[in-house]
């Protein structure tokens, strides 16, 4: 073989280790799933595999909720969705985890709206005080206009709202003694959700709040570094607080918290148009299967406070907390919006 030829076999080699490289690539990039590059492809036999977290454990409701997504996914996309759920945290913090959705880094989370409201301004508005009357109140805000104009302030963050789904009242608890009064409130050392609302209120109730983190919550509780906290009776139980050293399990209502089932906008824009309609018709269904277990799981989750020793009482009458709170109302309206506010006040 002399020179020339030699070259030119060369070069066919070169160029047929390149064509094998570009076939093994392409077909990572048709079998895989979570990037938006690979996604935008929507080749027919591609499926989408996407990860979802929340940060309760495997006996939330929370978890019930994404375990039935996941199924549901699957029907309606005749397998081409592929969602995978982790619970407790593992995929990172809540906060970090919002904000990677928002940038296109994280597929999918479920989380409170008050991790939202760090990113969309007018999801505070779940936030402030006794903004709630009931749970048929609650429907009538996210399942009507109001839900839907929050979604698409959300998509214009980068964030897409694929459901609405149940995380509940929040009620106060601690080790020292049951709330009936704003006197009672007085005084105590309560971990409180990380936002500028939820801190302004109960410092207006007069307690003394800290932002401990929820993942270290826990520990603070354990050894009095905080007196005490609010959640939902949910979170209570599965958080197994009552071996925190908490006796007294209020019922004060002050929050109500909706789950919000999120993904990045990026990501669901990329998908083909069906696989879009099959994702959210199962996101849907999985929040209304969720919400409607979460409450109906809220009775026994009373209940199982109780028979840990722990004290549950009604506050007869809560008009002095409600009226020491409104100021929190004048605070934020500037952010969230007067319009918005009332949209919610008055959803019939």
């Amino acid at each position: 073989m002399n020179q020339k030829e030699f070259r030119k076999g060369s070069f066919a080699r070169i160029a047929g280790v390149l064509a094998l490289a570009a076939v093994v690539g392409f077909t990572a990039v048709g079998c895989g799933g979570g990037k938006g590059s690979q996604e935008k492809s929507g080749a027919p036999d591609k499926q989408y595999v996407f990860k979802v977290g929340h940060a309760m454990p495997e006996n939330h409701p929370f978890q019930k909720g994404l375990v039935k997504f996941a199924e549901l996914a699957a029907q309606k996309s005749n397998s081409k969705i592929k969602v995978e759920v982790f619970a407790s945290g593992v995929l990172g913090g809540t906060r970090d985890r919002t904000e990677g959705v928002k940038n296109g880094i994280a597929d999918m989370e479920l989380v409170g709206s008050t991790q939202l409201g760090a990113f969309v301004p007018q999801m505070l508005v779940a936030d402030l005080p006794f903004i709630f009357r009931d749970y048929d109140h609650v429907d009538k805000v996210f399942q009507g206009e109001v839900g839907k104009k929050l979604a698409e302030a959300s998509d214009k963050q980068g964030i897409k709202v694929l459901g609405w789904g149940e995380n509940g009242f929040r009620h106060v608890f601690n080790r020292y003694r049951p709330v009936n009064s704003l006197e009672d409130m007085k005084g105590l050392k309560l971990r409180v959700f990380p936002n500028q609302v939820y801190v302004d209120t109960f410092k207006a109730m007069g307690t003394l709040p800290v932002t401990t983190d929820w993942g270290e919550l826990f520990t603070a509780l354990s050894q009095k570094t905080v007196d005490g906290a609010e959640a939902a009776p949910a979170h209570f139980i599965t958080s197994k607080f009552s071996e925190a050293g908490q006796k007294y399990f209020s019922m004060t209502g002050h929050m109500y918290v909706p789950a919000v089932l999120i993904m990045s906008s990026k990501k669901f824009s990329e998908m083909p148009a069906d696989l879009q309609k099959a994702l959210g018709e199962a996101a849907r269904e999985a929040m209304d299967y969720q919400r409607k277990l979460a409450r109906e799981e809220e009775k026994g989750f009373l209940n199982e406070i109780k028979s840990k020793g722990v004290a549950i009482n009604e506050i007869a009458d809560k008009s002095k907390i409600m009226e020491q709170t409104k100021g929190v109302y004048t605070t934020f309206e500037p952010k969230i919006g007067k319009d918005l506010i009332e949209a919610v006040k008055n959803a019939k």
